[in-house]
């Protein structure tokens, strides 16, 4: 028996752990446990404040098998979004052994519902690797004009945690 069912901040280790299997699965490193502890927080923040909803798939034995996230972003107006009100559907991963049972499937059908019944959202946005790339295409995602670019910056976050004293003379 599975239960599809909204995640709570009760399951925030469960999600950090799925989404190092998302990483790992996507051949990253997601070993440096320092991204964990930021993961955790955002998850935590993101869920308290309902700015994030989380599908997951539980297991009889309660265990989260699989989950996919689902996020509002305000955008400026466009012509082919008057409103702005943009969905974002990220983390979609499933553990390695319960792949190709359709939890991944269930999840994000429930988030599509969430976004249909629950916001305004008029466009959703996704990434999908090559393995997920059919599924969200039975959903209706289409391949859009314009490629995804990214500048990486330095991380200014990568030395938090540790305070820096400047000398006063």
């Amino acid at each position: 028996m599975v239960n599809i069912r909204r995640a709570t901040t009760a399951d925030i280790d469960a999600l950090v752990e799925l989404r190092a299997q998302m990483f790992t699965s996507m051949g990253r490193n997601s070993d440096d446990h320092t991204w964990r502890s930021y993961a955790a927080a955002w998850f935590t923040r993101k869920l308290s404040a309902e700015e994030a909803v989380v599908v997951v798939a539980e297991v009889s034995d309660g265990r989260l098998v699989a989950a996919a996230l689902g996020e509002i972003n305000h955008d400026p107006p466009s012509p082919s979004n008057t409103t702005g009100i943009r969905g974002r559907i990220s983390n979609v991963v499933t553990a390695a052994p319960y792949r190709r049972r359709g939890y991944a499937r269930a999840c994000v059908r429930q988030l599509l519902d969430w976004f249909r019944a629950e916001t305004e959202v008029a466009d959703i946005d996704l990434f999908a690797t090559g393995e997920g790339s059919n599924m969200y295409r039975e959903f209706g995602f289409e391949a859009r004009p314009y490629p995804a670019m990214r500048l990486r910056l330095p991380s200014r976050a990568r030395g938090a945690g540790h305070t820096v004293h400047q000398g006063v003379s």
